[in-house]
């Protein structure tokens, strides 16, 4: 199926995002020995560990976005609330892809946030 510039638009955030995940990279050898890995309800750090902890929310962060892209290579998998014929297939494929791609790319805004704050907070 052709992609709409929406479309573009929320794979190449969600790619963008992906490769922003190097931030935590970047600042891994400057982080101090235990770094708040944690936080309660309140904003509070209850919990400390090792700057390595902080490699898993990239390493999450990747294996959803490949598992999202790889869901979305079959449409017609999906449920869909009506009945798929052949006048509405394209249009409810096209709209369940455009939203797996909004989520995809909703969950790696989600995790950059996460991860530049945690690092942000180590620092």
């Amino acid at each position: 199926m052709e992609k709409q510039p929406l479309d573009w638009f929320f794979e190449l955030l969600s790619f963008s995002l992906l490769l922003g995940f190097g931030y935590v990279l970047y600042y891994l050898p400057s982080l101090p020995e235990e770094v708040p890995i944690h936080l309660n309800g309140r904003g509070e750090v209850d919990g400390w560990g090792s700057p390595w902890v902080m490699l898993m929310l990239p390493v999450i962060g990747l294996g959803v976005w490949i598992i999202m892209t790889l869901v979305q290579r079959s449409p017609e998998n999906f449920n869909y609330p009506v009945k798929i014929t052949e006048e509405n297939k394209a249009y409810q494929y096209a709209l369940s892809l455009r939203f797996m791609r909004f989520i995809k790319a909703s969950i790696m805004v989600l995790f950059a946030f996460i991860c530049k704050g945690m690092v942000d907070l180590a620092l």
